[in-house]
């Protein structure tokens, strides 16, 4: 299989630490690191991430106690050669130097710099990923498989999602209200009516009958007088036959009544005109609108209050759920966006994944996945992580039943990877044993 990784092919320490004189040329595929407790087998994993992560990844005391240089070299199959070197200062400290050489035993310009862009030593070491808590395990997948920013929009969505709850609170508060009010009654007039209006009618009509009943009145009288002058006029032509001594004198009497009789006739004919153009007007029809308009108009009020306060609710209730629609769809289009982007990545082993609480296996939380898949997990991670080292620092490998050793060396052949395991043991399963800080043969 052409390996595409770049491997180490050599550990080196001096004074770091509980190494005094420590070189491992590590196999190509899995290497066991052997030793009893406390020997140094951590410290020699460690030499790789200190080595070439940099100063945040060293230990806070390096050397080794009563020493004040000490140095770690870790040798790479494409020609480098990265040292860092670690001195005591007057003051107590400690200061850290790194140099890394190319196949020609040239210095590369920022060195730490081309070390970070060469790989990712936070991934060396795959249990790290599965002790990580579950915030922590989801952002490293998601920056992994490139999401990033998958959760760029969650603050916008949560306060879209807060303003549709608002909203919605609103909607089941106002539609109880507008169910209330009940539907519109059209039998009720929206103008009230004027009582005032009514009354001045009501005066206005007694007024023209009674000026109505004066010219009956009137009328009445005048033809009565028509009458009674009438008799007197027969009366005074009786006396002119009779009396025809007295012609002149009745005669200039009888003119005057005639003069008379004519105005009165007039004023008959008058009266008669204004009678007939004054006829009398209903007063019931006022009455009966007087005696209901108080209550015709309290129910108009109230319609028109009910109608005032249906139509203010009625608008809110439409502002609200036009906000609630609008935000719901915001929301929808975060979702299907997170959704798609899910969906489209692709992950370092199939059946993982995540959701809002954490990564998850096959649908499930990861910390329910089984001890081989967690490891068989972490492994691709690792992998995934830092694509151009084969490195994978495996602490506690003790822990390893035989099975997940297995899995291991499967792991690492399939994705080109090269384990360092420490455990305590000298046998000859191990490939170098430290002991009082430095490297010795495996027992056979």
């Amino acid at each position: 299989m052409k390996k595409k990784r770049v491997r180490i092919v050599r550990l080196e320490a001096e004074n770091i630490m509980k190494l005094r004189a420590f070189v491992l040329e590590p196999n190509d595929g899995v290497t066991y690191i052997g030793g009893k407790n406390g020997a140094g087998k951590s410290t020699a994993l460690n030499l790789v991430a200190m080595t070439l992560g940099g100063k945040a990844l060293c230990p806070s005391e390096p050397i080794s106690k009563g020493k004040t240089h000490g140095e770690s070299i870790v040798v790479l199959d494409n020609g480098l050669e990265v040292h860092r070197n670690f001195n005591k200062t007057r003051s107590g400290g400690t200061t850290s130097a790194v140099k890394v050489t190319n196949g020609e035993n040239t210095a590369i310009t920022s060195p730490q710099a081309m070390l970070n862009a060469m790989c990712n030593v936070a991934s060396f070491d795959p249990a790290a990923f599965i002790h990580m808590d579950s915030a922590k395990q989801r952002n490293t997948l998601k920056k992994l498989i490139g999401l990033d920013n998958l959760d760029s929009g969650d603050a916008e969505r949560e306060v879209l999602y807060q303003e549709r709850t608002t909203a919605n609170r609103e909607i089941k508060r106002i539609e109880p209200q507008l169910s209330a009010l009940g539907r519109e009654n059209q039998g009720v007039p929206v103008e009230e009516i004027s009582i005032k209006a009514l009354v001045d009618e009501l005066e206005k009509r007694r007024e023209h009958n009674e000026l109505e009943t004066i010219l009956r009145h009137a009328t009445g009288s005048c033809r009565s007088n028509v009458e009674e002058t009438s008799k007197v006029v027969g009366m005074r032509n009786l006396e002119i036959d009779a009396l025809k001594n007295q012609l002149k004198k009745k005669t200039q009497f009888l003119e005057q009544d005639k003069a008379l009789l004519a105005t009165q006739k007039i004023c008959a004919k008058q009266a008669e005109e204004k009678q007939i153009a004054f006829q009398p007007q209903d007063v019931s029809e006022i009455k009966a609108q007087l005696d209901t308009a108080e209550e015709q108009n309290a129910k108009a009020r109230e319609e028109n209050a009910s109608r005032k306060e249906r139509k203010r609710l009625s608008a809110e209730l439409k502002s609200f759920r036009s906000e609630s629609d609008a935000k719901t769809k915001q929301i929808r289009m975060i979702d299907e966006v997170k959704t798609e982007a899910i969906a489209n990545a692709k992950m370092p082993i199939d059946g993982l994944g995540f959701d809002e609480e954490g990564v998850t296996f096959n649908d499930m939380p990861l910390d329910q996945a089984s001890s081989a898949e967690q490891l068989r997990l972490s492994m691709a991670i690792c992998a995934a992580l830092n694509p151009t080292l084969g490195a994978v620092l495996i602490h506690d490998g003790s822990r390893l039943d035989k099975d997940s050793q297995e899995l291991v060396r499967k792991m690492a052949e399939e994705l080109d990877l090269q384990p360092l395991i420490e455990v305590v043991s000298e046998g000859p399963e191990v490939s170098i044993v430290i002991e009082d800080g430095m490297a010795k043969e495996p027992q056979e």
